[in-house]
């Protein structure tokens, strides 16, 4: 899906623009470090400072999302079915994009 990239360069430049909010540049961080890997596979949005992944092709109301936040140096991940909670989990900053990186993978195998 062309444009992908172009959504997640949006979200990416929209937190960047957030100067002095901690949690906007942290999760800025986190988007980036999984970008090359992830962009032709998610879409990334972000409201504010938490992220929003979810699938290819799928319009709102997301089928199954991907949601990222961060409180100072913790970071919660939760993903999501319809607005039902399949599972969440919390990490310190340097364990945070190995759990996304979890985290998309299993948002990319949801039906």
């Amino acid at each position: 899906m062309a444009e992908t990239p172009d959504i997640w360069k949006s979200s990416l430049d929209f937190l960047r623009s957030l100067d002095g909010v901690p949690a906007a540049e942290v999760t800025a961080d986190l988007l980036e470090s999984v970008l090359a890997d992830w962009q032709d596979r998610v879409v990334a949005r972000t409201s504010m400072h938490d992220l929003l992944f979810t699938k290819l092709g799928q319009g709102y109301p997301w089928k199954a999302q991907v949601r990222a936040s961060a409180v100072g140096n913790v970071f919660e991940f939760q993903l999501l079915r319809g607005q039902h909670l399949v599972t969440a989990d919390r990490c310190h900053r340097d364990n945070a994009e190995a759990v996304l990186r979890s985290f998309l993978a299993q948002l990319e195998a949801e039906e």
